[in-house]
């Protein structure tokens, strides 16, 4: 849907500006890129690759910049400035050895960015077993506390931990409602009106590798 990447494409901006307050070039990663919406907005500023182990997403992203086919454990690339993964490590299956294998490719002083679910939030605790974020492709959940413990097994020291959202728009949100409710009206000229809605359950982490 094109009002989908529009505002993935305005999410990518929005994590590249904040991930350019701490490292303004040099050469990233994002592992788990998908089909390259944030490896098309990172490509103005830095050197970027990807690593995908979806071929039809990995073949969409090749065409943005270079990408790997595969996961980040036997991707062959190294000395990268800034690694970022935006919900990937809940979906892998060790996280440990994802974190390792970012740590190893990766220069010394170099920035990790990670986006997960944040099991520490008001919406867990409020709903619990019916918190959206408990679905079967979703094999393990952090908060900041545990998520800074792992990450420092492995050399990084965490620093701003973000509870963040992303953009919507009126035609967005009006598209999911009406799959519920046939008779929704449509939004007409207002449909582009884009604004940022945060749900208090996702975490955007930044880790600094020691020297």
């Amino acid at each position: 849907m094109e009002e989908e990447r529009r505002l993935a494409g305005l999410n990518a901006k929005w994590r590249l500006d904040l991930i350019r307050k701490v490292k303004t070039s040099g050469k990233l990663l994002e592992a788990g890129c998908a089909r390259g919406d944030f490896l098309r907005a990172a490509r103005e500023w830095f050197d970027a690759y990807g690593v995908e182990p979806n071929p039809e997403l990995a073949a969409a992203s090749s065409a943005i910049a270079p990408v790997h086919l595969d996961i980040i454990e036997r991707l062959p690339w190294t000395d990268f400035d800034v690694v970022a993964s935006f919900h990937v490590i809940e979906h892998v299956n060790s996280p440990r050895s994802f974190i390792r294998a970012a740590a190893e490719r990766m220069r010394p002083g170099g920035l990790f960015v990670i986006e997960t679910p944040n099991i520490d939030s008001l919406p867990f605790k409020v709903f619990r077993a019916r918190w959206r974020q408990f679905i079967p492709e979703h094999y393990f959940f952090f908060d900041p506390k545990t998520i800074a413990r792992l990450l420092a097994e492995y050399g990084f020291e965490t620093g701003e931990v973000l509870s963040i959202g992303k953009y919507a728009s009126l035609n967005l949100v009006i598209n999911r409602l009406s799959r519920y409710v046939p008779w929704m009206p449509r939004a007409g000229g207002v449909s582009r009106l884009t604004f940022r809605v945060n749900p208090l359950d996702i975490m955007l982490v930044f880790a600094t590798k020691h020297a």
